[in-house]
């Protein structure tokens, strides 16, 4: 018998074991690698809002079987390894978000969708998604990987041009201000930065800007390793995205400078790979990806459902 409870219900700072050990559990299972992986969780939990948009369901020995989470942007992010209760637990899962963005709608002019991803071959999650009502997008993720073998050399920049890491919290409202310049939505807050920089997997020498003459942020590209993701998938590799230019920036080579730095670093901190993920329809980041020597590892397919 499963229980349904809220993370306040749990024993204080307990909640990230408890989860991550139903993701250790399904991934063990055969199950793809997926978000939100462990350092995921310690930045979404780290949210007040997201906090509030998660329940778990426990067996009787308070043993995590499923969790949903609604992210921050409102994205229902889905674990179960209780596959008899699967359907069932989604569907409350489901009905949990839909209440949640149906509020937020009435607060708005603009209607939010309830959207979840799913990878191509997971057909238990796609005859779920259908049962209740969602539609396929035409977007779907891209992932891709590169071997760090062999580096190429730091790229030059431009006169006046140069990376470093960023500032710490000193430079949190200027980060984000830059994020939504370059992807053009208001979706990163200082709030949810600030969840990213107090992971235990943040590493502030790998979180790396453009610096313009002025001193201006002109780029970024947020380096990251999941030690204990490795861990269990027995691989050393880490991530280079997300990348970004501001407009006034772009077509200066600033984003393949900050790869080509990125790669230099994670190989000097032992990792094997290089990985990256984009949208299918952000053409210039799938270039730049395979003119860096990535190859394409696998898609995610995009659903959406409108909350009425």
């Amino acid at each position: 018998m499963l229980r349904r409870i809220s993370l306040n219900d749990l024993p204080m700072n307990s909640e990230i074991d408890i989860l991550s050990g139903l993701i250790t559990q399904s991934w063990h299972q055969g199950k793809k690698k997926d978000y939100p992986n462990i350092r995921d969780l310690h930045e979404l939990l780290a949210l007040k809002e997201v906090r509030e948009q998660t329940i778990i369901w426990l067996d009787d020995a308070c043993e995590a079987k499923a969790f949903c989470i609604l992210d921050p942007y409102n994205n229902l992010l889905f674990e179960c390894a209780d596959f008899k209760n699967y359907f069932s637990l989604f569907n409350a899962a489901v009905i949990f978000c839909k209440r949640i963005i149906k509020d937020k709608n009435s607060r708005r002019e603009d209607q939010l969708t309830l959207d979840v991803c799913c990878w191509g071959d997971d057909q238990l999650r796609i005859e779920c998604l259908k049962n209740e009502g969602f539609r396929r997008e035409s977007i779907e993720s891209m992932y891709f990987k590169r071997s760090l073998r062999d580096v190429p050399q730091r790229t030059s920049l431009p006169p006046g041009f140069f990376i470093r890491p960023l500032n710490g919290e000193k430079e949190i409202k200027a980060y984000v201000e830059l994020h939504q310049k370059a992807f053009g939505t208001n979706q990163m807050t200082i709030e949810f930065r600030r969840s990213i920089m107090t992971s235990p997997e943040y590493d502030p020498l790998l979180d790396l800007v453009v610096q313009d003459s002025e001193g201006h942020l002109a780029a970024f590209c947020v380096c990251q390793i999941d030690e204990s993701e490795n861990e269990m998938n027995g691989e050393k590799s880490g991530l280079t995205d997300p990348i970004g230019v501001h407009p006034d920036f772009r077509n200066r080579g600033l984003a393949k400078a900050l790869l080509n730095e990125g790669f230099v670093l994670l190989k000097l901190r032992g990792m094997d790979f290089a990985m990256l993920g984009t949208s299918s329809d952000n053409l210039a980041m799938i270039n730049l990806a395979k003119s860096a020597g990535f190859w394409e590892t696998d898609r995610k397919l995009w659903f959406s459902r409108e909350v009425i």
